[in-house]
């Protein structure tokens, strides 16, 4: 999109305000999620794993974990199945198995922190479109 048509598009519409969801990418592979709504900058921890950071603190801002596809088809080849009560796949599980398969001494620590945080964060199914055994029905 053109800068004078982002300008068009934006002129009218209304700031919602900030919405903590989680954003899966299909044509990426990857799952963004944002805490709060602040100023950082991203540190890619490993090959899935970046961290966004507060320009205040250095506090956890969000993450950016690549992969889903395989990390879900990796929980369904050891039988997890990652839904809540509603049937949707939950965030925290992917960090299960990105832990499991990549992680190293020094980044498990931030694979656990984002698995706590966001253990009870259900993806929407329709955006991830997966049908894999780990993630989904």
């Amino acid at each position: 999109m053109a800068p004078n048509e982002l300008t068009q598009y934006l002129s009218g519409r209304k700031y919602r305000g900030f919405n903590p969801l989680p954003f899966y990418s299909k044509a990426g592979d990857f799952v963004t999620h944002f805490f709060r709504d602040e100023e950082c900058y991203a540190d890619r921890l490993d090959d899935l794993l970046t961290v966004y950071l507060s320009l205040k603190d250095e506090s956890f801002v969000g993450f950016k974990l690549k992969g889903v596809r395989v990390l879900c088809e990796k929980l369904g080849d050891f039988g997890f199945r990652i839904l809540d009560g509603q049937g949707k796949p939950m965030l925290g599980m992917l960090f299960l198995a990105g832990s499991g398969l990549f992680a190293t001494p020094d980044v498990i620590d931030h694979y656990r922190r984002f698995a706590e945080a966001t253990k009870t964060i259900p993806l929407d199914e329709e955006d991830l479109q997966l049908s894999l055994t780990g993630c989904g029905s």
